[in-house]
């Protein structure tokens, strides 16, 4: 693992649509746990819960699916008013 000094924006799963209400468990040692936290930690995510989410769902979906609830999530921001900011 590289070391916990990289520093990336912090993702968030906020763009997922529809209730979020089912749970998915499973059972690891110490050690994966551990890691987990820290690759988590090292890519910005404010929780190991938004990090597995969007590991899963790149692992379902593929990660242009990530990425445009991404997209759709920072477009919301603005609404219609995309050419703020492009006038002349």
């Amino acid at each position: 693992m590289s070391d916990d000094s990289t520093v990336f924006a912090r993702p968030t799963s906020a763009a997922m649509t529809g209730k979020q209400t089912a749970t998915l468990k499973t059972m690891v040692t110490d050690e994966v746990a551990e890691d987990f936290a820290r690759f988590a930690r090292q890519r910005g995510y404010p929780s190991q819960a938004d990090c597995l989410r969007e590991l899963l769902l790149t692992a379902l979906y593929g990660p242009d699916h990530v990425a445009d609830l991404h997209r759709q999530r920072i477009a919301s921001l603005f609404g219609d008013r995309s050419a703020i900011g492009t006038a002349p």
